[in-house]
């Protein structure tokens, strides 16, 4: 009997390698290379933030813009989600930030700091779940994109109907050619072809269409037109 995957605004680990069929190394994998974004719950404490200002072609200097207070569900980098999942625990001393920018946790004497993180304190955001399943096309989201996806492809290949059914219009110039022979002029045939059209109820092509699709048939066979004229 399957589980009943309530939506809550994050996730722990755990539920979503079974919601996944995923091991706790394949996380680490996807969160390795940036594909899924891992988080865990703060505790309120003092950050410094800032950005990195390049100096040179080789330096880059940090500048900070002041201290701030982080708690609640904060972002991990890449590289410490990674080494969470790999050694089971790992001290952070930096979350997530925008690009060029830093969040370095301060001690509390104010000095560089470090906040512990463990596997068990590993969770995922709601929208980071969708974002990841739709990407990825695994789990219930992953499922409804797949599905939407094949249906959008196959109402793409089965297209709308043709106006004009040619594979029978030539089948009808062939047997009007060999029962009837040919008619005096191109004209004559584009005519006879239209009143074929008549009968199947899905419109008659304009007669610079006719002519077009008959032109290099007419080049063949327009020999024995003259031959009825002459």
């Amino acid at each position: 009997m399957s589980v009943k995957f309530h939506k809550k605004p994050f996730y722990r680990l755990d539920e979503v390698c079974a919601r996944w069929g995923m091991s706790q190394q394949d996380v680490a994998a996807f969160a390795h290379e940036g594909d899924l974004v891992l988080a865990f719950i703060a505790p309120r404490m003092p950050v410094s933030v800032g950005e990195w200002d390049k100096t040179d072609e080789r330096q880059w200097a940090p500048i900070i813009h002041g201290i701030d207070y982080i708690s609640g569900l904060t972002e991990l980098t890449a590289k410490d989600a990674w080494d969470i999942l790999r050694a089971g625990e790992h001290d952070i001393t930096q979350v997530l930030a925008k690009d060029n920018y830093f969040v370095d946790i301060r001690s509390a004497s104010g000095g560089v700091g470090s906040f512990t993180v463990s596997v068990e304190d590993i969770v995922v955001r709601h929208s980071e779940l969708e974002k990841f399943e739709t990407a990825q096309g695994v789990g219930p989201m992953g499922a409804s994109a797949t599905a939407a996806a094949a249906m959008t492809i196959s109402a793409r290949t089965r297209g709308v109907t043709p106006t004009h059914d040619w594979d029978a219009f030539w089948v009808a110039v062939c047997l009007r050619l060999y029962c009837n022979g040919v008619p005096e002029s191109q004209a004559a045939l584009i005519r006879i072809m239209q009143d074929w059209f008549s009968t199947t109820g899905r419109g008659i092509p304009d007669d610079s269409t006719l002519k077009k699709k008959l032109k290099p048939l007419w080049h063949e066979v327009r020999c024995d037109a003259e031959r009825k004229r002459a």
